[in-house]
């Protein structure tokens, strides 16, 4: 059976070029029917609107993500054009903490009063300044910037303008005083869901399952490789917060803990519908993937990590020249600081394999081996 042949997708509205707005109904074989919107972001955002889906469950309505600050006004329009009362919302679960996916959920909580259920590092890490959780690559990352001004015209104007602080700050302010409900961990069950605990692109990502469907969030989407993270620190505060079976970081950040859970998935095979958070409908492509498309991305992932030793070589490379080298193929305009820590996660992989080796003047060279071919299509922790 191909994607195709695993769900009917009928465009209810129409919606933007990059999908937004755009209004489905998706109903997989053997199943019942539910619906899908585009929710737009309230910034200018690359990966497009958050797909946020509405199915059913046994006591009303679950929505999966929570969206944008326009959550409300968009679902509403939908709601409306498929006849479901507001009142029948009984939740909606967060896939993961990126302001693209709980940016809505103080307001569909104050609004409809919908129960908010998430991942139980969701609700642990919210109270926390990213910044605290900064482990040893982040300072490179930062030094590559600094030591770039002069180039930084070619990539953009600067990275935060003061109305990208300004939101941020709201953002997190209002992450604070969301109540949450009930907060799952991996093989949970509940609202005829299947929660499974994928972090490496977030800590706190799930994968939800439904019917033979996965809801991957950002875990795995479709034209685009999601961003992996890079490994981080818990202060002791921070760890005191934390249930004791994730107190481990090393275990939930880091290229090492993405692939791992990408296999995890990638091995449902290509019978498995995957909806993703973004991407679903994107210039008037609806793009259709299953719980094969993880392995793809490993694939991807893998081969950064061979591009990034050949280019090594026998000379060292700064961090912002190997991201400038990998990333030639495109415009890094106003995506400069991903790229940069995007291929520091690579680079990290790479020394913590023992592959890549760092100078005191934090130029990389390769060691001469390939470790990391080996345990990172294993999945194997580093």
């Amino acid at each position: 059976m191909t994607p195709n042949q695993l769900a009917a997708f009928d465009v209810l509205r129409e919606g933007d070029s990059d999908g937004g707005r755009t209004l489905l109904r998706i109903t997989p074989v053997g199943a019942p029917p539910f619906h899908a919107i585009a929710v737009p972001q309230d910034w200018h955002s690359y990966t497009g609107p958050t797909w946020v889906y509405i199915v059913e469950s046994p006591d009303g309505f679950t929505l999966i993500d929570a969206g944008s600050g326009l959550i409300i006004e968009h679902l509403t329009d939908a709601f409306h054009d498929i006849g479901i009362d507001t009142n029948s919302i009984k939740r909606v679960i967060i896939t993961h903490g990126h302001n693209d996916h709980d940016g809505g959920a103080l307001l569909l909580a104050k609004t409809w009063g919908v129960e908010v259920w998430a991942h139980v590092l969701w609700d642990s890490l919210r109270f926390h300044n990213r910044s605290n959780l900064e482990g040893e690559s982040y300072p490179l990352v930062q030094q590559a910037l600094d030591q770039d001004t002069e180039k930084l015209a070619p990539y953009g104007q600067p990275f935060f303008a003061p109305e990208d602080v300004a939101r941020r700050q709201r953002y997190v302010d209002q992450r604070r005083e969301v109540n949450v409900t009930r907060l799952v961990d991996d093989g949970d069950q509940g609202a005829g869901l299947t929660f499974y605990h994928t972090p490496g692109h977030a800590p706190d990502e799930l994968t939800i399952a439904m019917d033979g469907v996965l809801f991957a969030g950002d875990h795995i989407l479709p034209e685009i490789t999601p961003h992996p993270t890079l490994k981080s620190k818990f202060p002791s505060e921070v760890r005191a917060a934390i249930p004791a079976k994730h107190a481990e970081e090393d275990e939930l950040y880091g290229l090492d803990v993405y692939l791992r859970s990408l296999l995890m998935i990638a091995a449902k095979g290509d019978q498995a519908l995957v909806l993703p958070a973004h991407r679903l409908l994107n210039r008037g492509k609806l793009n259709i993937i299953t719980a094969a498309r993880a392995q793809v991305i490993v694939d991807h992932h893998v081969e950064r990590l061979e591009q990034i030793l050949e280019l090594l070589g026998n000379t060292t490379w700064s961090l912002a020249e190997i991201t400038r080298q990998l990333f030639a193929h495109r415009s890094l305009d106003g995506v400069y600081l991903p790229a940069l820590s995007e291929t520091m996660a690579h680079v990290e992989l790479l020394i913590r394999a023992g592959d890549v080796l760092r100078d005191h003047e934090d130029r990389f060279a390769w060691s001469g081996s390939q470790h990391y071919l080996r345990l990172a299509k294993a999945g194997q922790a580093f």
